[in-house]
Formats: C-alpha cells, structure tokens, sequence
C-alpha cells in the first residue's frame, strides 16, 4: 500500500523581501499511509523552475520533516518549522532571500515553478506524484 498525500500548503506566489532581507516560507504536506505512520520513510519536493527548464537545489530532494522542530538542520539553530511531531505533517521553512543579498549562492531566483512532492515508504514504494505550480517574483 502506497503512502498518500492528502493535502499541499504552499502559497501561490512568493514575493521577494526587500534588498538584503530574507524570509522563511513555511511549506506543508499531510501524508497517511494505510500500514500506519512509521511506514512512511520520507517525504519532499523538488523544485523545477519552468522558465529555465531546469532543477533547483542541484536536482535533489527538499526534504519536509515531522519532527516538531526538535532536530536542528542546520547550523547554529535552523530546524524545519513543524509544529508538531509525529502527526503526519510534514514540514520545512524555505528560505527567500531578498534581490540585494551580495553572495550569488544565497540568490532567490524569480519566475514560475512547479513543485513535485512525493512521500516513499519502508518498502521504497512512492505515492501518486503530487504537483504545486509556484510564482516567484
């Protein structure tokens, strides 16, 4: 039995903050699978950006997490900014960093992309692809 997921929040549009500003967009998925919550092995999205045909963050996985925001991600304090752990949410805090943000690696890039969650269980099997169109700007 494959995991499901039920339910995407994740806005429409983001806006950019202002020059050097960053800001964290909370993104959320509810997954249930019928073998009981401990089957599910993992959940996330990748982000394509559509302009550009091409993936962000390397082609990887963003990684959502039902953990409570107990697990520090990275350091010195950044956890996933899930409320509850255990409870079949799964969450992470994307950041968004204004246009005048001097490092080019910490640059948002603006334009429409798609979204594309899926949930693996223990067995490896995947959920239904689920899709999120996203406008940057």
């Amino acid at each position: 039995i494959i995991p499901q997921i039920e339910t995407i929040m994740a806005p429409d549009t983001i806006f950019l903050p202002d020059s050097r500003s960053v800001i964290f967009q909370l993104v959320t998925a509810t997954v249930k699978d019928a073998n009981g919550p401990s089957d599910i092995r993992g959940v996330g999205f990748f982000s394509y950006h559509v302009d550009e045909s091409t993936f962000l963050n390397e082609g990887n996985i963003i990684n959502l997490y039902d953990d409570g925001s107990e697990v520090i991600i990275y350091e010195p304090n950044f956890t996933s900014g899930d409320e509850v752990a255990n409870d079949g949410e799964y969450s992470f805090e994307v950041l968004v960093f204004g246009p005048g943000n001097p490092n080019p690696a910490l640059k948002t890039k603006t334009g429409t992309f798609n979204w594309i969650f899926e949930a693996m269980d223990m067995a490896n099997t995947y959920s239904d692809t689920v899709f999120h169109r996203i406008i940057v700007q």
